[in-house]
C-alpha cells in the first residue's frame, strides 16, 4: 500500500506543485530538508498506527523518493512537444535537487543503522549489498544533484554538463537495484504491498528502459536495440515467476539460521512479583518489551517496535508473545519470514527477565 500512495502523491505534488516549485525552489528544498529531519530523528513508535504505515512511511522507506525519481526519469522520455513534455520538463532539475534532500533523509535514516550492524552482528547478504548500492547512488546522485543547481549550470560548458548528465542512466539503474534487494525478499515470502512495489517499479523502470531504446533507433544498431529490449522483458517476466512460485513464509527468511539465534535465559520459576522493561534490536530498529510477573510466573507481554518495517514485527509478535507466556520460557521458534524481529523480542524479553531474577 505504501508504494501505490507513494506514486499517487508524486503524480499529485508534481501537477500541483510544478509552477511553484519552478518560482520559489528554496521553499521546498526546505520543506524537504524538514522532512527528511523528521524521518530521522521522530520516533515512529510514538506515532498513530495510521499515520506511522501510510503517511510517515513513505518518507521513512524512501518510497516516495523513489517515486519522484521515477517521475525525474520518465520526463526526459517524454514526447517531444506533448503538453506533458512543455509543463514538466522546466523543472526536472528542480525537481530532482527536491528528491535528493528527500533521499538523503531516507539514507541517513535507514544507512547508518545498517551499516552500524554490519559491523556489530549479523546481517543479511542482502541487507549488505543494498547498502553498497546506496551508497554508489549516492555518489552519483550528489554531484549530478549540485550541476543540477541554476547557478552551477550556467557555468559550465553545454556539452560538458551533458556529458556528466549521462551519468543519471547508471544512477536511475542503481535506483532501481536498491529498491529490489530492499523489497524483493519480502516479495518472496508473500508480502502483498512489496509484491506491488516490486511491479511498480519494474514497470516503471523496464518500461522506461524499452522507451528509451527504442526511441535512439538513430544511435544505436537496431539488432542491438532490439536485444536490449527483449532483455528487459525477460528480466521482468522473471521477476514476476519468482514472485508467483516463490514459498510463502514456510522456511527461515534465511537473515538468520535458527543456530544463529543466541541463547537467551533459561526457564526460571523463582522470579519476583512485577512489572519489567527492556529494548532489544529488532529487523531495523529496538524492540522493548513490558513483563508482567505474577506468582513467579509470566502472565503477560506487551510488546511495541521502534522498528521502520513494523511488518516483520507484528508477523513475529503475533506468535512468540503466545509461545513464551505457554512454555515459560523465551526460547521458542522464530517465525520464518520475521527471523530479526523474532530474536529481538526474544532478546527483549530475556533481559526483562534477568531483571526479575532473585538473587540468592
Amino acid at each position: 500500500m505504501v508504494h501505490i500512495i507513494s506514486f499517487i502523491v508524486a503524480a499529485l505534488f508534481i501537477w500541483c506543485c510544478r509552477k511553484a516549485l519552478k518560482s520559489c525552489p528554496a521553499a521546498f528544498y526546505i520543506g524537504a530538508a524538514i522532512l527528511s529531519a523528521l524521518a530521522i530523528f521522530v520516533d515512529s513508535s510514538a506515532l498513530p498506527e495510521f499515520v506511522n504505515k501510510y503517511i510517515f512511511a513513505i518518507f521513512t522507506s524512501g518510497s516516495l523518493a523513489a517515486a519522484l525519481w521515477c517521475a525525474v526519469m520518465w520526463i526526459g522520455a517524454l514526447p517531444k512537444g506533448s503538453r506533458l513534455m512543455k509543463e514538466l520538463m522546466p523543472i526536472r532539475g528542480e525537481l530532482s535537487i527536491f528528491t535528493t534532500v528527500l533521499t538523503i533523509g531516507h539514507c541517513v535514516n535507514r544507512g547508518v543503522d545498517y551499516i552500524i550492524r554490519t559491523f556489530t552482528e549479523s546481517v543479511s547478504v542482502l541487507r549488505i549489498l543494498a547498502v553498497a548500492v546506496m551508497i554508489l547512488l549516492l555518489v552519483i546522485m550528489l554531484p549530478l544533484t549540485v550541476i543540477s543547481v541554476k547557478k552551477v549550470r550556467r557555468k559550465m560548458d553545454a556539452r560538458k554538463w551533458k556529458r556528466i548528465q549521462c551519468w543519471a542512466y547508471l544512477m536511475y539503474l542503481l535506483l532501481y537495484v536498491h529498491v529490489l534487494l530492499a523489497i524483493m525478499k519480502s516479495s518472496m515470502l508473500g508480502r502483498v504491498d512489496c509484491i506491488i512495489g516490486v511491479i511498480l517499479y519494474s514497470v516503471a523502470f523496464l518500461v522506461y528502459l524499452i522507451v528509451k531504446i527504442e526511441s535512439s533507433h538513430k544511435k544505436i544498431n537496431a539488432a542491438l536495440r532490439h536485444s536490449i529490449t527483449v532483455c528487459a522483458a525477460i528480466i521482468f517476466a522473471v521477476i514476476g515467476v519468482v514472485i508467483v512460485i516463490s514459498n510463502h513464509p514456510t522456511a527461515s527468511n534465511g537473515d538468520l539460521d535458527d543456530s544463529d539465534i543466541t541463547d537467551s535465559v533459561e526457564f526460571v520459576s523463582n522470579w519476583n512479583d512485577g512489572v519489567y522493561t527492556a529494548d532489544a534490536d529488532g529487523y531495523d530498529g529496538k524492540i522493548s518489551a513490558v513483563v508482567t510477573i505474577e506468582g513467579g510466573r509470566i502472565t503477560s507481554i506487551e510488546a511495541k517496535t521502534r522498528e521502520q518495517d513494523q511488518w516483520f514485527f507484528e508477523q513475529a509478535g503475533a506468535t512468540i508473545i503466545d509461545e513464551i507466556i505457554k512454555s515459560q520460557n523465551t526460547e521458542v521458534d522464530v517465525v520464518a519470514g520475521s527471523t530479526y524481529s523474532s530474536k529481538g523480542l526474544m532478546d527483549a524479553v530475556a533481559k526483562a527477565l534477568e531483571q526479575a531474577e532473585i538473587v540468592e
